[in-house]
């Protein structure tokens, strides 16, 4: 393990968007060595995620791998794209309820792919979509999704997209969708909510640890320049899951200027966000080596956080054992080439801790969906039963058939609880 040893900046103010500046001494570290796959995976990199055992996986243009198996999942094969221009990769997430998904920015879709790898249903809404695995979503009229996130209940997702032009609209070329995992409803933020924010190219995504807040990234485009690049806070309407009243939380030039950082200098692109469960926000800042963690709680403190081997950090998430080690993935310097950095924070992320089943301080523990390290009661449906007295041959037919899928289901859920380690 290679380590090195760089300056941060924190930036401590009163609740501001802009902040002020004193010096940090922090450490980032290069983990390639632990994970030989980032070999692999080239520029488009992207989409890192974790599974209950805090294993890093992350996505590239066609590839959703374990970076250190080379898997989707261990007892699974390598989960592969198309390759063609009707999909691309940009997003992950390991869910306790609805298994692992897969954000397609080009397929405008959300992909599953179950953790025993049995036979999914194929077919979305009458369509057969030319993939082997499951869609989740579709849904055309999304930008995207770049990338998205999940309550702790696991019944709302929320997703973001964008169209990079020249110069961007607000309103008009980012958008923010939220999808109602019961109802199969997928709903947008108003164009005139996202335009009178001042909301432009979206990206990065995440939830406040108690589901309250959403925090979406805009980035500005005036002929071909990033000219503003920001963090927008959204309050969530917890009886409908919309998300409403956006207001600026952080403006990024601002604050890392004031760091000392040349962010607008050399263009620099917010990317993806993850939030640990005391409320610090960390972005990917692409086009510059590094990240920033920002306290949404205490808004004005913050910390820049230098990378070794990432150049262009594209996406990060926390795992690890104990679920603090923030992973980071990105472009190498070569910018050809995919580096992994790792910073050690003291609380754990957000979506590990929800992944396991454990509730951060002050969320809705919601009712889980009886998946292997969630710490709810098993959903699983009743063996069929008979109306009694003599069956003709059909009904004893019928009856057969539908022993052999209950069956199924009670195989494919002793299956995922033995490979997730339990007893």
């Amino acid at each position: 393990m290679k380590t090195a040893t760089g300056i941060s900046f924190a930036i401590l103010a009163a609740a501001t968007v802009r902040g002020a500046v004193h010096n940090s001494t922090v450490s980032a570290t290069s983990v390639a060595d632990k994970f030989p796959v980032i070999n692999f995976m080239g520029p488009s990199i992207e989409g890192a995620s974790v599974n209950r055992k805090g294993e890093l996986f992350a996505v590239n243009q066609t590839h959703f791998l374990s970076l250190k198996s080379n898997t989707s999942d261990p007892k699974n094969p390598t989960l592969i794209g198309p390759g063609d221009t009707t999909s691309h990769f940009a997003s992950s997430r390991f869910t306790r309820t609805q298994d692992v998904l897969i954000g397609d920015a080009v397929g405008h879709a959300i992909w599953q792919q179950d953790y025993d790898n049995s036979a999914l249903k194929r077919r979305w809404k009458g369509r057969l979509p030319k993939r082997a695995y499951t869609p989740f979503l579709i849904n055309d009229k999304l930008l995207q999704p770049n990338d998205f996130t999940i309550n702790g209940p696991e019944t709302y997702l929320y997703m973001s997209g964008m169209n990079y032009t020249a110069t961007t609209i607000a309103g008009e070329h980012g958008d923010v969708w939220y999808y109602n995992i019961k109802t199969g409803i997928s709903k947008q933020v108003s164009k005139d909510v996202m335009r009178n924010a001042g909301i432009h190219r979206c990206n990065g995504i995440d939830l406040s640890p108690d589901d309250k807040y959403l925090y979406v990234t805009s980035a500005q485009n005036v002929n071909n320049t990033v000219t503003s690049t920001k963090i927008y806070k959204f309050e969530i309407d917890p009886a409908t899951g919309e998300p409403k009243n956006p207001t600026t939380e952080v403006d990024l030039y601002q604050v890392l200027s004031n760091a000392g950082v040349k962010a607008r200098e050399n263009g620099m692109d917010p990317d993806g966000m993850r939030m640990d469960v005391e409320g610090n926000l960390f972005i990917s800042l692409n086009a510059i080596p590094g990240v920033l963690r920002w306290n949404t709680k205490a808004p004005g403190d913050g910390t820049y956080i230098p990378l070794t081997t990432v150049f262009a950090p594209s996406n990060l998430e926390f795992g690890g054992d104990d679920g603090k080690t923030l992973y980071v993935v990105g472009r190498c310097k070569n910018l050809t080439q995919a580096c992994v950095d790792a910073y050690k924070h003291d609380k754990a992320g957000r979506a590990i801790t929800n992944l396991r089943g454990t509730t951060p301080p002050g969320a809705n523990p919601g009712t889980g969906g009886g998946y292997p390290g969630n710490n709810t009661t098993p959903n699983l449906p009743n063996p069929p039963t008979t109306s009694g007295g003599n069956q003709t041959d059909t009904e004893k037919e019928e009856m057969k058939k539908k022993l052999v899928e209950w069956i199924k289901i009670i195989e494919k859920y002793i299956a995922t609880w033995l490979s997730n380690g339990n007893p």
